[in-house]
């Protein structure tokens, strides 16, 4: 099936993009990307505008948040607040 592509109905994405999201309160497009299977180097601004469809989607936000102890600057992450059952089984 090389060069096939699997065509998702939007329940269907929903629940993947979920699953990959659990336990993942702060991520980027460019991770989420990753975590459904694409490669860095593939990532376009198309796909990010997608994959930021679906962290909006599920509850993200773009906000300014410290990822660095002592960086004393501030980064721009996709935020989720709400907590998922499914957030459960990732120890925090």
């Amino acid at each position: 099936m090389d060069g096939c592509k699997v065509h998702l109905t939007w329940d269907a994405r929903h629940a993947a993009t979920r699953a990959m999201l659990a336990g993942e309160p702060v991520v980027t497009p460019m991770e989420l990307f990753i975590f459904m299977g694409g490669d860095p180097d593939q990532f376009t601004p198309e796909i990010e505008e997608h994959c930021i469809r679906d962290l909006k989607a599920h509850g993200y936000r773009l906000e300014k948040v410290a990822i660095e102890f002592y960086a004393p600057e501030l980064q721009d992450r996709w935020v989720r607040h709400e907590h998922w059952p499914e957030d459960d089984q990732w120890p925090e």
